[in-house]
């Protein structure tokens, strides 16, 4: 699996999403001057406003959308011990009114437009993000500008939002990892403002008065301390002029200069250690370096995604490699901030007497690296792979914000769009001497965390443009089918392999994830190392599995099916294909690398038990689905797994992967003859397997009366999922169920989060399949709030059953859903994944070019008649997990 990291920028993967770093200080740009660069695409303008807001404006007409982000240069660094929470409360609070504008009116007037806001804060800035249909970009924008210049910060919301960031603070809290997370941050930035967390403490944020909010938010939200990126579908003369009828009305005011911010130089050893109730051991390792406009800064770079190569690093081979391999994952990223860059390393191991020769063997592998042979073409697959990451963001309009904003805000778009090549530029002399100036040094912080001695406890569809659908049988009759469209070099496939529970064998659940992880383990004809630098070749993003280490980042995982997400770009179509097909119809599982992915799998599993959401979805899943395979867990138990063999898994792969049981679907900018031509070519060529037979699936008995489950567990929060059974995808009814979905999840939030402040997540979500659905009310709350958060479920399921719901509810819902539909398919990737799925549930592979049609059709009265039919208040399910004594 592929992770998503920032070049110069990322942190490793575990840790929490307030706590990744991101550059902060600001490209010098002159006042009244515009600045255009080219390099992998369309050029972006560079600019000053009047009020001295900086604006970057890149276009992008493959999606019919606009991203708005503001970066504002507040955030934990620039706290004190006082105030430590400030910003991240702050940025919830700003979504509560302005002088002209109710919270509802925020958050609505952007969803209502089928558009998605949100923020979040980091320790060096906080970032507001809106994305809309570019037809709706100007009304967004005077929300965005409004909201951040015009905040009354209403006295009568400060309990609620007091409640949502603690129970926030509760939900890390629960986190198996945040210990780790928390002491790797005391020490690696012992004494400095880096040090604090993002989310503050609960006593302060239970006490802060709004007077001293307000002074931070007057001081801080300037347009002059503030960034504006702008990505999407506009004209830039256009976009230039909505901008400054907007931001550009908001007078600059005078910045108090800040306190400086000292980082204490790393000297010597310091290693700390701490126990917690996580499954694996943790350990982080900090060594500072120079910061980004220092000459060794690309060739340590490099050095860092050398490290992180599994075929290329020496790092991983001395942790991973030998019978009792030392570790189970390696992590290696490059932190930059303002006022220093880190390399970070992160280990988790399953063997806590391993800690110490695991810290040796990470200080043998730097030590050699002014020794170690890179050869020119793995440099260069290094600058290919971050080139094409480039393309694949660019798709992805406000997640390009989110992954390449802060690093925009620092260097300035020219030093972003050229990173690339001038890292290609960087010799081999230049990374020897790099290496031999910063990495040799005995010089880092080191952090462990082990688990805590074992005790003995008692048991208890919107039209795109230009676009040309196609399908066909291949020759082994796998189906497949090819979207065309110009817009976009990216060339993405996605594959599913269906009845993923049901085809595994009795005793072996979790066979499906376990073969998903081993596809890049090696083939019959290449090793895991030829598959790595294969992959980075031609800068393939290829994901097989969710990643665990985000919170929620779940979405495909599901017992109805296994996925695979690839992308290559164009000139690397052929290429890309012939390897991912040789990865889905020849791996052949080496036994060594088994146990490696066992190692790791036991670890996930370890982390998940720690988890009350992960612990209450899998109990309602038993509780609704019984004995079916709905019901086993999708990653297996610790029992199972230590079961797989290699015979085991190459016989699941024949079943899961045979042509018969896989759906295929391509998004191109090739003509559709052609794309069809490379897919048969390789995927075509599969072989035919051992394709299942007969009726996998059997639809569950509706659940009669309130059936109820219970799992103690020792954490802050509760967690509550209460549901039951919908009908299939192509049913009828299905539009309407979703618009009744989207109405109970927004009124759940506004009562229970916003009005009540009971939880820091909660809503409402729906699973169709091709015969039967499922719809599920989940909440986090606390365990003195845990009545009134049960009853509140119940209360609006009640009311959306018993109440007409009004036209307005109705038009917003029907905008999200368009809105959310065009979102989730901005890159290729996903539009193939939505395709496949839409295909898996038989409801045809343009589905989500329909999707507008069909909601838009759903009344009313067709709301009522689906909540009175399908959200049932009486015959259900209700899960908690959590602390209820």
């Amino acid at each position: 699996m592929r992770r998503y990291r920032d070049p110069g920028n990322a942190r490793p993967v575990w840790v929490a999403v307030v706590l990744i770093s991101c550059w902060l200080a600001a490209a010098a740009v002159p006042a009244a001057a515009q600045v255009e660069t080219e390099a992998l695409g369309a050029p972006a303008t560079v600019y000053k406003m009047a009020n001295g807001m900086e604006v970057i404006l890149k276009e992008n007409h493959s999606s019919p959308m606009i991203a708005s982000v503001v970066f504002v240069r507040s955030g934990a660094k620039y706290e004190t011990d006082f105030n430590n929470g400030v910003t991240h409360f702050l940025e919830h609070l700003l979504f509560n009114g302005t002088a002209r504008r109710t919270q509802e009116d925020i958050a609505d007037g952007i969803k209502n437009l089928g558009g998605y806001i949100n923020a979040f804060t980091r320790k060096e800035l906080t970032a507001y993000m809106s994305l809309v249909p570019s037809i709706h970009v100007a009304e967004a924008l005077d929300i965005q500008q409004d909201m951040l210049f015009h905040s009354i910060l209403p006295e009568d919301r400060f309990p609620k939002e007091r409640g949502i960031v603690i129970e926030e603070i509760h939900k890390d809290a629960d986190n198996p990892n945040s210990v780790a997370e928390e002491l790797y941050a005391r020490w690696a930035y012992h004494g400095s403002p880096y040090a604090r967390p993002v989310l503050g403490y609960e006593n302060l944020i239970a006490t802060i008065p709004r007077e001293q909010v307000l002074e931070y938010y007057r001081t801080y939200y300037q347009p002059n301390n503030m960034i504006l990126l702008a990505i999407g579908d506009f004209e830039t003369e256009a976009m230039r002029d909505l901008l400054d009828a907007t931001f550009g009305q908001n007078p600059a005011r005078p910045i108090p200069p800040r306190a400086e911010i000292r980082v204490p130089p790393v000297r010597g050893r310091t290693i700390k250690r701490a126990t917690a109730d996580i499954g694996e051991t943790k350990i982080n390792i900090h060594r500072r370096l120079p910061t980004a406009d220092d000459r060794d800064y690309l060739p340590l770079l490099l050095w860092s995604e050398v490290l992180n190569d599994r075929a290329l690093s020496p790092l991983y081979e001395s942790l991973t490699e030998g019978d009792d391999p030392l570790a189970s994952e390696v992590s290696v990223s490059l932190e930059t901030q303002e006022e220093f860059t880190a390399l970070d390393i992160a280990v988790t191991t399953d063997n806590p007497a391993h800690v110490d020769a695991v810290i040796a063997a990470v200080e043998t592998a730097l030590r050699s690296l002014p020794q170690t042979d890179i050869l020119p073409a793995d440099v260069e697959n290094i600058a290919t792979r971050l080139k094409v990451e480039e393309l694949f963001l660019r798709e992805r309009l406000h997640f390009y914000a989110i992954m390449r904003g802060p690093t925009l805000v620092v260097a300035g778009h020219e030093f972003v769009e050229e990173l690339p090549d001038r890292l290609s530029q960087v010799t081999m002399a230049q990374m020897t001497e790099a290496a031999a100036r910063h990495l040799t040094s005995d010089d880092y912080v080191a952090t462990i965390v082990t688990p805590k001695p074992e005790i003995e406890e008692e048991s208890i569809a919107y039209p795109m443009s230009r676009t040309l659908y196609a399908q066909r049988i291949l020759s082994n009759r796998l189906p497949a089918t090819v979207k065309s469209n110009p817009d976009s070099r990216v060339f993405a496939i996605a594959i599913l392999g269906k009845n993923r529970a049901a085809t595994e064998p009795s005793g072996k659940a979790g066979i499906s994830d376990f073969v998903n992880r081993m596809l890049v383990a090696g083939t019959e004809s290449r090793d895991a190392d030829r598959i790595s630098r294969d992959l980075a070749a031609i800068g393939a993003d290829l994901t097989t599995n969710d990643n665990p280490y985000i919170p929620y980042d779940d979405r495909y995982t599901t017992p109805q099916y296994t996925f695979i997400k690839f992308a290559t770009i164009d000139e690397f179509a052929r290429d890309g294909a012939e390897l991912l097909a040789d990865l889905v119809g020849h791996a052949n599982f080496p036994d060594d690398e088994i146990e490696k992915t066992r190692r790791q799998v036991m670890g996930l599993l370890g982390m998940a038990s720690g988890s009350t959401y992960q612990a209450c979805r899998a109990l309602f899943h038993h509780a609704l689905f019984g004995d079916g395979p709905y019901a086993q867990p999708v990653m297996g138990s610790q029992r199972t797994v230590a079961q797989f063999t290699r015979d085991d898994l190459l016989n699941h792969r024949a079943t899961l992967y045979a042509p018969e049981n896989m759906i295929l679907t391509c998004v191109t900018n090739l003509n559709t003859d052609d794309a069809f031509a490379i897919l048969d070519a390789t995927f075509g060529r599969l072989p035919a397997g051992t394709p299942p037979s007969g009726d996998l699936i059997v639809p569950p008995s509706p659940p009669v009366g309130m059936q109820t489950a219970h799992e103690p567990m020792d954490k802050e929060q509760i967690y509550i999922y209460r549901g039951g059974l919908l009908p299939g995808a192509s049913h009828p009814d299905a539009p309407a169920i979703m618009v009744a979905n989207e109405i109970l999840s927004r009124r759940l939030a506004a009562e229970l989060r916003e009005q009540r402040g009971l939880a820091y997540s909660v809503g409402a979500s729906f699973c169709f399949d091709r015969d039967f659905g499922w719809q599920m009310s989940t909440m986090g709350t606390g365990k003195d709030n845990f009545v009134e958060a049960r009853n509140g479920i119940a209360g609006e399921i009640a009311r959306l059953r018993e109440e007409p719901v009004t036209a307005e509810e109705l038009e917003i819902a029907q905008n999200t859903l368009w809105g959310s539909s065009l979102t989730r398919r901005l890159s290729r990737v996903n539009q193939a994944y939505y395709m496949a799925l839409s295909e898996y549930l038989g409801r045809g592979y343009d589905y989500d070019d329909r999707t507008a049609d069909l909601v838009q059709a759903v009344t009313v009265e067709d709301v009522r008649r689906v909540a009175q039919t399908y959200f049932d208040t009486e015959n259900c399910v209700m899960t908690t997990v959590g602390d209820l004594e």
